[in-house]
């Protein structure tokens, strides 16, 4: 009588329990509900602990967290040098031939490049004219060659990179130059003039229509105004000094 009594309570204790634990739930989803509906944030839904065993052991597996060292993307990746590892010399006598496998390694090579242009002169009496070979049109105007050039602009302007950054990069590389001499690059517009005016040309004949905008800017103290060019072609406005005028 008294065990029989005993598992009884004991059964009632486990169905009251669960009830509690049920309600509990419940009375909390209510809770976030009206806090959501003020506006407000309901209690966070934090994830479980991850267990460290099965994700070591779905590694050894080469199971979804496995596979390190593979590339996924190998068989779209530009392939510019091979080179075969294993020398038979290494390996015992009776060694048996089992085919290859493939391991594509991804990286970058970003060395200093100087080139030296040997000029040639020659001078005619006849014609009373010096005649001397010409540098290649990137490399005019400048003793840095377009490499430098393009990856001054190019990070300064993009990756936010500042002058003395690019400095301590160039400098590192044993490139010869000065804090002075990037800021020139970085100003010098008239560089990249033609280009970009071909870029607006080209941009502005192949597109139906154009939104054309003016806005009040100052140069050199002076005050003018900036004409903003856009279509679907110009992705991005085009916005160049075409002329600085005196406002009086």
């Amino acid at each position: 009588m008294l065990v029989g009594a005993i598992k009884t309570l004991l059964n009632k204790v486990d169905a009251q329990e669960n009830k509690i634990t049920e309600l509990s739930s419940e009375n909390q989803k209510l809770k976030d509900e009206i806090n959501r509906l003020k506006g407000e944030k309901g209690k966070p839904d934090i994830a479980k602990n991850k267990d460290d065993k099965k994700d070591s052991d779905d590694k050894k597996k080469g199971g979804k967290n496995g596979g390190r060292g593979k590339n996924k993307n190998a068989k779209e990746i530009e392939i510019h040098n091979t080179e075969e590892k294993m020398s038979k010399k290494d390996l015992p006598k009776d060694a048996q031939y089992k085919g290859t496998r493939d391991v594509v390694i991804q990286d970058i090579n970003f060395n200093l490049n100087n080139t030296k242009f040997i000029i040639h002169k020659y001078y005619s009496p006849f014609l009373g004219k010096v005649f001397e070979g010409q540098l290649p049109p990137e490399y005019k105007g400048s003793i840095f060659g377009p490499g430098i050039w393009s990856f001054v602009i190019q990070f300064h302007y993009e990756a936010r990179m500042t002058q003395n950054l690019l400095f301590k990069i160039l400098t590192g590389l044993k490139v010869k130059i000065s804090v002075g001499e990037i800021s020139n690059m970085i100003l010098c517009h008239e560089r990249f003039e033609e280009e970009r005016q071909n870029v607006r040309e080209a941009g502005i004949s192949r597109s139906d229509f154009s939104q054309i905008d003016d806005t009040g800017a100052r140069l050199n103290g002076k005050n003018g105004y900036s004409i903003a060019v856009c279509n679907q072609f110009l992705l991005i406005i085009i916005q160049v000094f075409q002329k600085i005028e005196r406002l009086y």
